[in-house]
């Protein structure tokens, strides 16, 4: 006795494969999408971080840490300070972007040392 999928035609067989493709292609993307958040507002991020995170700790520089391991702290955070899911949203644009800032100034102040090691280099 055939099975229904023995009964099939080709197309239909390819077509279900399609829907099954497309299915974890989808389910895959959610994901993904999930360990990036919407950025939020950066004026708010910082006065959130301000005013929440110095109650309980100091204060740690953006850069010790890159930016996708803060999506895990300040989302690890929000439970422990009861921020919403904006404040949260907020106070991680606000990290990273001041990251990229440290990133920026640290490439520049990289560039600035070659560029005097150069000039020692040709004296």
């Amino acid at each position: 006795m055939n099975t229904i999928t023995e009964k099939m035609r080709s197309s239909e067989k390819a077509a279900v494969k399609l829907v099954i493709t497309l299915g974890f292609l989808w389910a895959s993307s959610a994901a993904l999408a999930a360990d990036f958040p919407a950025p939020g507002s950066l004026a708010d991020g910082a006065q959130t971080w301000a005013e929440n995170c110095t109650r309980c700790h100091n204060l740690r520089s953006p850069n010790e840490l890159r930016d996708d391991q803060w999506i895990s702290s300040v989302f690890h955070m929000r439970v422990r300070a009861g921020l919403t899911g904006k404040e949260t949203r907020d106070v991680l644009t606000f990290i990273q972007a001041a990251n990229a800032t440290a990133a920026q100034v640290r490439t520049q102040a990289e560039a600035r040392a070659e560029a005097q090691q150069d000039e020692a280099q040709e004296k």
